[in-house]
């Protein structure tokens, strides 16, 4: 069974001066034409949920051009933006929901 994704995205601020949340939505990621959407929740600022929206699934797409499992290319991916992070010395973080959609087939994470 083929299964298109539709979603739509809302945003409330809440009691923080600014925005700290992000995502990201590819239709077709990789070669086997992934449905991918990240959600990011900033701590600390939007430096690192932007980078996560801007990363993630790059890095998740990398991994299954290269015949990565799904759920390892994720896994992959949280943990090259984690060290880069570390990397950068920098106090913050952010939170990360992805979905992997394709076909019948959905992996959470």
């Amino acid at each position: 069974m083929k299964v298109k994704a539709i979603f739509s995205v809302s945003s409330s601020i809440g009691k923080r001066p600014s925005m700290q949340d992000t995502h990201a939505y590819v239709e077709a990621l990789g070669k086997h034409k992934y449905s991918f959407l990240g959600v990011y929740d900033g701590h600390g600022g939007t430096v690192f949920a932007e980078l996560a929206a801007q990363k993630i699934h790059r890095s998740v797409e990398t991994y299954l051009n290269s015949s990565t499992k799904p759920l390892e290319a994720v896994k992959k991916a949280f943990i090259d933006l984690d060290s880069e992070i570390c990397r950068l010395g920098v106090k913050g973080g952010t939170t990360a929901s992805v979905v992997l959609l394709r076909n019948d087939a959905l992996l959470v994470a």
